[in-house]
């Protein structure tokens, strides 16, 4: 039997059931949803917790005088979870930076060039989807010369189709590299005049971990970006391009109700997800916290070990690796969590609702638009199959361009992190600057 047999065979049980077995089997439900949204909404582990503290207080989230100790335990707790994506600060700080990676004309020229390409292809896609089923056409009714001129035109089309995937991962790792290295020298301009570095590392407590900051979490951030770029301008492109031609086959139905569909799924997804910006967030925080230990046992060396402190210093690093690979593992079973639930609800549950409808409707069609006559049977089942394949591949598109959309939260709030701390960096340095300039 077919698998949709199956499906309505499964589906036909559930009216025969009894109301308390229907009551039961959603209360199940409901219980299950509830503790894996629990399982979700976890808090990170604090082990140890004194290094944990010490890490909060270096980094500017601790208590520094008595008006912050006059903020009590709820609101501390609702501002902890309060997530970066939802601030408007957020948008303000990684606009400020988008502004100072972007503010030469090569990198925004290769920003309009990958969006072209990301277009380009989008094209290439849809018609090799439409040569796809006219191969599958041509097989069906034996054409002989049309299949071969099918296959021809595959061949020809896949050559700029593979020259366009390897421009895109060019000119994506290209911008990121630009957008960093535009970034890095906007704070070396700042960071290493003068005596900027003195007053960071020296007289400013907030920020212990200027390297990190400045190397790596930069780094990170303009590849993230660029990422976030992609997962959203490819995407919509294929999402206005894809509906149009599924419009024109199935009707507006279908892709109105793969939208409402992904539409719910989004909001359901929001409210399950946990905090992965102020998890990512302290994450790097922890890890440059661990660096700074590592840095500062090095340049104290010589105090070290004649004042036989290592042991001491020893048990300090240990306490803070062990807290960043305690965040880490946690994070990773979250990520873990997350990507089961974005699978069955974005991947497997886009593919049961478009196979449901907007197939359905080229596989049964209508009685009025369907063909009579047994002279057309051939003909019709050589139709329909080219329909099956072309629709199927631009509903598997369009359900991943739709998804990737949705699943581009967890990406922005990666970001989130990122940019909060790259932001507290550049904030700083330009605050200095600023002060130096009213002293003279």
């Amino acid at each position: 039997p077919m698998p949709t047999d199956q499906l309505a065979a499964l589906l036909a049980r559930v009216p025969c059931m009894s109301r308390g077995k229907k009551a039961a089997l959603g209360l199940a439900v409901i219980l299950g949803v509830m503790q894996y949204r629990q399982l979700l909404k976890q808090e990170a582990p604090n082990v140890p917790r004194a290094m944990v503290d010490r890490v909060a207080n270096v980094s500017g989230e601790g208590d520094h005088g008595a008006k912050e100790g006059k903020i009590n335990q709820k609101s501390r707790k609702t501002r902890a979870k309060k997530r970066a994506i939802l601030d408007e600060k957020f948008q303000q700080k990684f606009k400020a930076l988008l502004k100072i990676s972007l503010r030469d004309w090569k990198s925004l020229s290769k920003l309009l060039a990958f969006t072209l390409t990301l277009l380009a292809r989008t094209q290439v896609t849809m018609r090799m989807s439409s040569l796809l089923g006219i191969v599958t056409r041509n097989m069906i009714e034996k054409n002989k010369a049309a299949f071969n001129d099918s296959i021809a035109k595959l061949v020809v089309l896949s050559m700029p189709a593979a020259i366009i995937n390897a421009l895109l991962n060019y000119l994506a790792s290209s911008i990121a590299t630009d957008m960093s290295e535009n970034l890095v020298s906007y704070l070396h301009e700042r960071y290493l005049t003068g005596i900027t570095a003195y007053q960071v590392l020296r007289l400013n407590s907030n920020i212990t971990d200027v390297d990190q900051r400045i190397t790596q979490d930069v780094e990170e951030w303009a590849s993230s970006a660029v990422l976030i770029f992609q997962n959203l301008v490819k995407p919509g492109i294929d999402v206005l391009l894809y509906s149009r031609a599924l419009t024109q086959a199935v009707g507006l139905g279908g892709p109105l109700s793969m939208l409402a569909y992904f539409l719910l799924s989004s909001i359901a997804l929001r409210i399950m997800s946990p905090g992965f910006g102020r998890l990512t967030a302290r994450l790097q925080k922890l890890m440059g916290f661990y660096r700074f230990l590592h840095m500062r046992f090095a340049a104290r060396t010589e105090e070290i070990a004649f004042s036989y402190g290592s042991r001491f210093e020893r048990k300090t690093i240990e306490g803070a690796h062990m807290s960043h690979d305690a965040h880490r593992r946690f994070l990773q079973r979250q990520s873990l969590l997350m990507a089961i639930l974005d699978n069955y609800i974005i991947k497997y549950g886009a593919t049961v609702v478009g196979f449901a409808y907007v197939l359905s409707r080229i596989a049964f069609p209508d009685a009025s638009s369907g063909s009579v006559g047994v002279g057309r049977e051939a003909m019709d089942a050589g139709k329909i199959t080219e329909n099956f394949v072309r629709s199927s591949r631009m509903l598997t598109t369009l359900s991943d361009a739709i998804g990737r959309i949705v699943l581009s939260y967890k990406q922005v709030s990666v970001v989130a992190g990122f940019t909060t701390r790259v932001s507290a960096l550049v904030e700083c340095l330009d605050n200095l600057e600023r002060s130096a300039a009213i002293s003279k």
